[in-house]
């Protein structure tokens, strides 16, 4: 027992001695560690930004990664982080569209470190807006759809829409074109146009022509402003907005402010819509059924054929706000024995109440002449001598005296305003006439066939000498056009043939096209420096004239303008002018010599053709083509320069030209002819030799086209 218990003991004393050794282990290496020497390197401080942390300048242990604030590990950091400093908001201002420039919405951004944080969208520009065909906000004007084309008035003053070749659905026509405005959309312009769907018709157009947008099956959109003043007849027939019932109230049709037709099932009375500004023409038409209407002051125009055979219609008041009644527009109205005409109407169109209960009537005929109120209506061909019109008359009618051939003087008061179109035509016996002064116009075909007239007085008061005015006066010697007058149109004087001269004052900005056609007698011209243009065949036949003095304002010479003026020996073109046109000087067999300044570029078609007598002529270095027929039958030309301007010399451009010997070619390489698909290269040498060269051109090679490569 004793010897077991001796045995524990050691054993116990044996786990004591371990259990010390361990504590005095642990000891030792606590003491290591609290006398360990750290190894560190150094961190330089990093700047937090708005997005990324930075941090403090420290020191770390590489053996402990401990953090510290000194090199001498002194500190001990809880941490080196630096949080981010978050971004610096500025709010970018939104900017409002204009009509040449985009928008942007607001938007923001930081401003320390730039970046975007809300994108500012982009906004569309705005819509031009366009008064009377220039944008009120940029100055720009209103481009017209490809495939409009446009046609210059006689005078030169405005522009008409007279037709479309384009495939756009929407079309939207200009108020401005080249400068000038757009007027008025030509009869039949847009006919059959069966891709257009919506048009836009600028303040500036006044006029509509018949059937203009016809047939225009897929049209559904349309914009009438209240500036047009005259609607024809069918002018949106068969449109998808004509055939749609919906458009259609009461049987009545209307686009805008405008009453544009009717079915011809109306029946009784109608009052037309407070605000209309027109009545179409046609838009009655035939309706038999139709008893009266009751137009509202705002109407300005009734187009023409408006009530064109209505039967029933038994009276009629025009209200004070019309100042056109339109040819036809109560004709056949055999009913209508009650016609009232307020003193404003300025212009009322031929037969407008022919066959009508009223015009019938024997008891309204004076003398065989009819009236209605202060407006002369229409004369029997049978009225002859002298006439005076009565006091207070306001107009005469178109074709009011038509065929009045015994009629041989008129009287007309002070009290008239406007003398209507063709009003004497073909009075035979008429030799003299004044134009009271409250006269603004002489319309077209006024005096047209008055082959007696000697004489006539233009008051100051007339601005304008419309189309044929006086054509075929035939014993019409002279005439002064007052300096109120700014144009002259189409045919206005054509055959005069005893007109021997005429003064053409300052106020003239163009002359029509054959203006003095034929006007055989005529010896001399003058030309203001007011006029832009001379029309085609504006002077043509003119077989006396012997000379014509161009001004420096004339631009463009017109097709056939001095077209068969024999007697013509020489003419000054001014460096104003650009274009001559085709057959311009054809048959002047008298000219002998001509100027073609360095403005024009192209000599036409025949310009100089059958100037027989022409003996030299200079082509500037301006000029780079001369058209086919030129220079044809210019018998007496000997020589010519043809510049290394020129790339193209048509066919027969110099054919019978007998007397051409000398042609110097300025570039004579790179010619070549070519005649029905044949080609012909001209050598060089040919062309250096002024003979060889001549030869080609007026006999060889005369049918061929002439191109230089």
């Amino acid at each position: 027992m004793k010897k077991k218990t001796k045995t524990g003991l050691i054993a116990g004393l044996i786990v004591l001695i371990c259990v010390i050794a361990i504590v005095l282990v642990f000891v030792f290496f606590a003491d290591k560690d609290d006398e360990h020497k750290h190894t560190l390197t150094h961190y330089n401080a990093v700047a937090a930004t708005c997005t990324e942390n930075g941090t403090v300048e420290y020191w770390a242990c590489t053996e402990c990664g401990k953090h510290f604030a000194d090199e001498n590990a002194a500190e001990e950091l809880d941490s080196n982080v630096v949080p981010a400093l978050g971004h610096t908001v500025v709010i970018d201002e939104a900017v409002a569209p204009t009509c040449t420039a985009t928008g942007l919405m607001e938007g923001k951004h930081c401003s320390v470190c730039g970046d975007v944080l809300v994108e500012q969208q982009v906004i569309p520009m705005t819509a031009h807006n366009y008064v009377n065909g220039v944008c009120t906000e940029c100055g720009a004007e209103l481009q017209p759809t490809k495939g409009l084309v446009f046609t210059l008035s006689a005078d030169g003053t405005y522009y008409s829409v007279t037709d479309y070749t384009g495939t756009a659905m929407e079309v939207c026509i200009p108020a401005v074109y080249n400068g000038l405005p757009v007027t008025s959309i030509g009869v039949q312009a847009f006919w059959n146009c069966s891709s257009l769907t919506s048009i836009t018709i600028p303040d500036s157009v006044t006029s509509i022509g018949s059937s203009a947008f016809a047939n225009c099956n897929s049209l559904t959109s349309i914009t009438i402003p209240d500036s047009v003043t005259s609607i024809g007849s069918s002018v949106f027939y068969n449109t998808a907005y004509y055939n749609d019932e919906r458009n259609w109230e009461n049987d009545v049709l209307y686009i805008g402010n405008h009453l544009i037709d009717t079915n011809t099932t109306l029946s009784g009375t109608y009052t037309a819509k407070t605000g209309t500004k027109t009545i179409a023409g046609s838009a009655f038409r035939d309706c038999d059924s139709f008893t009266g209407i009751t137009i509202p002051d705002s109407v300005t125009n009734i187009g023409d054929y408006a009530f064109y055979n209505c039967n029933s219609l038994t009276s009629i008041t025009i209200p004070d706000g019309v100042t056109s009644i339109g040819s036809y527009a109560f004709r056949d109205c055999d009913g209508l024995i009650s016609i009232t005409i307020p003193d404003g109407v300025a212009s009322i169109g031929s037969s407008a109440f022919y066959n009508t209960a009223y015009y019938n009537d024997e008891r309204n005929w004076e003398n065989d002449v009819l009236y209605i109120g202060n407006h002369l209506i229409d004369a029997n061909t049978t009225l002859s001598g002298t006439y005076t019109v009565k006091t207070g008359t306001k107009t005469i009618a178109d074709s009011a005296f038509d065929i009045c051939s015994s009629l041989t003087s008129i009287t007309i008061p002070d009290s008239v305003t406007n003398i209507g179109a063709a009003a004497f035509l073909s009075c035979d016996g008429l030799t003299s006439i004044t134009i009271p002064d409250g006269v603004t116009s002489i319309e077209g075909e006024t005096f047209a066939y008055c082959r007696s007239l000697t004489s006539i007085t233009i008051p100051n008061s007339v601005t304008s000498i419309g189309g044929r005015a006086f054509s075929a006066c035939s014993k019409l010697t002279s005439i002064t056009i007052p300096d109120s007058v700014t144009s002259i149109g189409n045919y206005a004087f054509d055959n005069c043939s005893s007109l021997t001269s005429i003064t053409i004052p300052d106020s003239v900005t163009s002359i029509g096209n054959y203006a003095f056609d034929n006007c055989s007698s005529l010896t001399s011209i003058t030309i203001p420096n007011s006029v832009t243009s001379i029309g085609n065949y504006a002077f043509k036949y003119c077989r006396s004239l012997i000379s014509v003095v161009i001004p420096n304002s004339v631009t463009s010479i017109g097709n056939y303008a001095f077209w068969g003026c024999g007697s013509l020996t020489s003419i000054t073109i001014p460096n104003s002018v650009t274009t001559i046109g085709n057959y311009a000087f054809w048959d002047c067999n008298g000219l002998t010599s001509i100027t073609i300044p360095d403005s024009v570029t192209s000599i036409g078609s025949s310009v100089f053709n059958g100037c027989s007598r022409l003996v030299s002529i200079m082509i500037p270095d301006s000029v780079t083509s001369i058209g086919n027929y030129a220079f044809k039958y210019c018998r007496s030309l000997t020589s010519i320069t043809i510049p290394d301007s020129v790339t193209s010399i048509g066919a027969y451009a110099f054919e019978s030209c007998i007397s051409l010997t000398n042609v110097t070619f300025e570039d004579p390489n790179g010619w070549q002819c070519s005649y029905n698909g044949k080609v012909v290269i001209i050598s060089i040498s040919d062309l250096s030799n002024p003979s060889t060269a001549a030869w080609y051109l007026k006999s060889t090679y005369y049918g061929y086209y002439w191109q230089k490569g």
